[in-house]
């Protein structure tokens, strides 16, 4: 599922986001604002003839900024850019939906930066 982060790096650059997600295992944090994704785990559709033709994939989305109203404003960016993306082929991996979960908002010292977490399921045709 791996693939999966290019659907979101591009529908996260191309809308009202209009900001560049990196994989957390490669984040960069030379910016006051960021987004990281992790793509968590994966439940495949249970089928009796074969292998699954659906998988659920859980994906946290981590925004960071300095700047509470910064944070605000990208975090609303985001989860109106994921929340229920309608069905399709997302630069090459085809979606059958994506879910908003929840989310939550803290203030890390250590970084000096706001931080949102929000939790979505895709859902990927395979």
């Amino acid at each position: 599922m791996i693939n999966l982060g290019k659907a979101i790096k591009g529908i996260l650059e191309n809308g009202t986001t209009a900001t560049s997600p990196q994989p957390d295992f490669a984040k960069n944090e030379t910016g006051d604002d960021y987004i990281v994704y992790s793509i968590r785990n994966n439940t495949p559709s249970d089928t009796k003839s074969g292998a699954s033709t659906l998988d659920e994939v859980d994906v946290n989305i981590r925004i960071y900024s300095k700047s509470v109203a910064t944070l605000a404003d990208l975090s609303a960016k985001v989860r109106a850019d994921l929340d229920r993306v309608a069905h399709g082929t997302y630069y090459g991996i085809e979606l059958n939906g994506v879910q908003y979960q929840d989310e939550d908002t803290d203030f890390n010292p250590f970084t000096k930066r706001y931080e949102n977490e929000q939790t979505y399921v895709f859902r990927v045709k395979r």
